[in-house]
C-alpha cells in the first residue's frame, strides 16, 4: 500500500509558473541610445565652452 503511495507521488508533474507578460512600451534599442548619449555630452560641452569663454 505505501508503494503504490510513493508512485503516485513520484509521478505528479510540477506546477509551471507563467511567463511574465511583456511590457507594452517598447525599450529602445542601442542605436538610440547610443544617438541620446552623443546628444547629451554635445550639449555638456556646449554649455562647458559658454563656461570657460567668460
Amino acid at each position: 500500500m505505501t508503494t503504490a503511495y510513493r508512485a503516485a507521488i513520484t509521478s505528479r508533474e510540477k506546477s509551471k509558473k507563467q511567463k511574465k507578460a511583456a511590457k507594452s512600451r517598447s525599450l529602445p534599442t542601442i542605436a538610440q541610445r547610443y544617438m541620446e548619449l552623443r546628444r547629451l555630452r554635445e550639449r555638456i560641452s556646449e554649455v562647458e565652452s559658454r563656461l570657460y569663454a567668460r
